[in-house]
């Protein structure tokens, strides 16, 4: 017994080796990251290592369990060799099993049923090869040719040569477009979780903090007034803006949603026009789970700063289902957002090898969303990590509502100062001198207004209003500042028309820098969709917000109760006097828009594991 599980051990263990080392070369012909040889070789030893172990913990006991069955029967007369051979092929039908599996069925739920089935099926020949070659060399040793190099060291050799290779792979990986077009201008995007329009000081409201570098590029460029968003949650928003789509259009209308395949995003219309696409994430809501990673040659959506592409290695991966199923992740915020610093030393590493082609960057940030920190060393007396652990137990005072408001004035700041480190970095490296860059924000945040702490779902405008500001080069003279109501879902027209691409006649967005050189001059009307709570189960609301120039409408419709709400924004700014019951005709039109529009749209509970739902309710998403 004590000789089988000794030598099912140094056959897993070799197995192991390779099978980490595999999965390394999988992950090196896959992962869209952005690495130094250094990096790749980090992730290389620790699946490798990850892998021997793996295959150390399995060795021993499958070799136990096959010997009885190869003592049965005909098996008796099996030589050595051959049992052996058939305990390592078990071993191997094993481990291949493992990474094979879960794959075949990602892609027969993708519906591409024959490499579905040759995806399942490969652990087969994989077992035989093993099996044949198991015992041939196995055979060898039986009647007495010694190998010259043992089982182990010959797989720990192979592990690293190949390891190497992969790695030389990964960091040298040519991404980019065969043929960049030349002089075309740069398209940079700059998106700013949860940033309320109001707290951006060139906007002049009385909540506003001093955002000095947005503020700046605004003067520079174009600063528009009344932008919102057609859905204040961060993936719904984020699809909208990339397909120039609105959310019942795209069908993303939760966090937990996928953008389906079928719908073209601005990276891939700019990516087969030439242009090198990168995006460089800094919270889990946006990782390339959300389908937002389509057209992106570069998905930087990793958080591990000691060793990049960490959770991408399989066994790594279940290991944080399972923290984050029995644990609390909030423990683990690096699974759950990257800090600025550390997105703008990517996206600037990637940009500075990017210079002589036309670019496509994407860089998000996370700051101003729950959790909200401190940057000025002062200790407050609240965590409000383990606020959003304890939410349902947790009474919040007035003085504890201060302090989370003094808190996400600070983020937004914070965030102001790394917005400008990036547009100076950028700046440095010529990126700016031929560009349209645009910074917005997916949505805003309710600081105890309308009763709705610290998140932002309903459809009041401190979650609907983002701040948005655009600079385009060689733009005609016009005015710099533009009154009428704009949209999330016009970022993707305005970028293909200034690079001269035709924009999809699918697409609902209109061209925003024709309000800047005077072409257009009326207001977008925005259909609105959210939450009624934080859970996505306790209902949706639907709206409409319309802008002329004798002021502002808002109108709320919550279908379960059949309740409404009119709101004059322009005498009534903070929506606090309904008008449904005075202004009856108007509300019955906007009812009848609304209602049309959102015919049998329904936000459901998506089919989420619990270890998703679970980094969701950390970041304040779910309830």
């Amino acid at each position: 017994m004590l000789d089988t599980l000794r030598r099912g051990t140094q056959y897993g263990l070799g197995l192991g080796l390779l099978s980490g080392t595999l999965e390394f070369a999988y992950l090196a012909a896959t992962l869209r990251l952005d690495m130094s040889f250094i990096e790749a070789m980090s992730l290389a030893s620790v699946s490798i290592l990850i892998g021997g172990l793996f295959g150390l913990a399995i060795g021993g006991p499958t070799a136990v369990i096959c010997a009885p069955i190869t003592d049965r029967g005909r098996a008796q007369t099996w030589m050595p060799s051959r049992k052996d051979g058939f305990a390592m092929g078990i071993m191997a039908l094993i481990l291949a099993g493992f990474y094979a599996v879960p794959s075949g069925l990602q892609v027969f739920r993708e519906g591409r049923m024959l490499a579905a089935f040759a995806t399942l099926a490969l652990p087969l020949p994989i077992t035989g090869l093993v099996f044949v070659y198991a015992r041939y060399v196995l055979r060898k040793i039986e009647v007495g040719v010694d190998p010259r190099i043992g089982w182990v060291p010959a797989a720990a050799l192979s592990s690293v040569g190949f390891g190497l290779i992969a790695a030389a792979f990964l960091a040298s990986v040519d991404r980019d477009p065969k043929e960049a077009v030349a002089g075309d201008p740069n398209v940079i995007v700059i998106t700013i979780d949860t940033l309320r329009r109001d707290h951006v000081s060139i906007y002049e409201e009385d909540e506003a903090v001093p955002t000095p570098h947005f503020d700046a590029f605004a003067k520079e460029g174009i600063l528009y007034k009344d932008a919102i968003t057609p859905m204040p949650e961060t993936g719904p928003a984020h699809a909208s803006l990339f397909t120039g789509l609105h959310p019942v259009q795209h069908g993303v209308l939760a966090n937990s949603y996928e953008l389906s395949r079928q719908h073209d995003t601005l990276a891939e219309l700019l990516g087969n026009e030439g242009y090198a696409t990168a995006a460089f994430l800094s919270s889990f809501a946006v990782d390339a789970r959300s389908g937002l990673d389509q057209g992106f040659q570069t998905y930087d959506d990793d958080f591990f700063q000691s060793v990049r592409g960490l959770s991408d290695i399989r066994l790594v991966g279940l290991a944080l289902k399972v923290i984050l199923r029995f644990g609390d992740p909030q423990k683990f915020p690096q699974l759950l957002e990257r800090r600025a610093p550390d997105t703008n030393a990517r996206a600037l590493r990637w940009a500075s090898t990017h210079t002589d082609m036309p670019v496509f960057l994407w860089v998000h940030y996370f700051e101003p969303h729950t959790p909200y920190e401190r940057y000025d060393g002062v200790d407050d007396g609240i965590d409000p990590r383990w606020i959003l652990s304890n939410e349902r137990d947790f009474t919040y005072t007035e003085e504890v509502n201060a302090k989370l408001r003094e808190r996400y004035s600070q983020e937004v700041t914070y965030v102001d100062e790394q917005l400008g480190e990036l547009l100076k970095g950028l700046e440095d490296l010529g990126l700016r001198d031929n560009a349209l860059v645009m910074i917005t924000a997916d949505h805003g945040e309710s600081l105890d207004e309308h009763g709705i702490l610290f998140n932002h779902h309903g459809l009041y405008d401190e979650v609907i209003r983002v701040p948005l500001a655009l600079q385009a080069t060689g733009l005609r003279p016009g005015t710099r500042v533009v009154e009428p109501q704009v949209r999330l879902m016009d970022l993707t027209p305005t970028a293909l028309e200034y690079v001269k691409l035709k924009v999809p006649e699918t697409i609902d967005g209109v061209d925003l820098l024709g309000y800047a050189e005077k072409l257009r001059k009326h207001s977008v009307v925005g259909t609105l969709m959210g939450r009624k709570t934080g859970s996505l189960s306790k209902g949706t609301l639907y709206g409409l917000r319309t802008g002329t120039d004798k002021g502002h409408v808002k109108y709320i419709l919550d279908p379960d109760s059949a309740t409404q709400a009119l709101y004059d924004l322009t005498a009534d700014p903070d929506e606090l006097e309904n008008i449904a019951t005075v202004q009856v005709d108007a509300a019955k039109r906007s009812r009848q828009l609304v209602e049309r529009t959102f015919e049998g749209v329904k936000l459901n509970e998506e089919v989420l594991d619990d270890a998703t739902l679970k980094r969701l309710e950390a970041l304040g998403y779910m309830e």
